[in-house]
């Protein structure tokens, strides 16, 4: 069994019910989905979200992010999103890990790493990355 097959394990047994559930460890929460959801306007704030099981896709304005297991997502400012959870079900509901980033100490680790300058369509914020298993 994969690594991520054994944390969808560990995630179905630790969170029956769908929903965000926030954790003892601080900015740290749980999300469960046993089915695709509808669109959902929302503000995403500063977050890294990692996608244990299932897909979802977020839009910020023109522009569609789509991510599962092999990419996560990186949020670093508040944005205005439509998210949906797009492949989850009953029998492999969706999962995922979401850490909240704290804005002051991002805006501090920026200045201190001084970024290299992207050119045009490179980057962006939200940024996808590949996950490795």
């Amino acid at each position: 069994m994969r690594q991520a097959d054994e944390l969808a394990a560990l995630l179905g047994r630790l969170v029956t019910l769908d929903g965000v559930h926030q954790t003892a460890i601080p900015r740290l929460a749980l999300i469960r989905s046993s089915q695709p959801t509808e669109p959902m306007h929302g503000l995403h704030l500063p977050a890294l979200c990692i996608i244990v099981q299932g897909r979802k896709q977020v839009m910020l304005g023109e522009q569609i992010y789509l991510y599962d297991r092999t990419h996560y997502l990186v949020v670093s400012v508040d944005l205005p999103i439509i998210g949906q959870v797009v492949e989850a079900s009953t029998e492999e509901p969706y999962f995922s890990v979401r850490l909240d980033l704290d804005p002051v100490q991002l805006s501090a680790l920026m200045l201190e790493s001084k970024p290299n300058a992207t050119k045009p369509g490179e980057g962006g914020i939200p940024a996808l990355g590949r996950a490795s298993p």
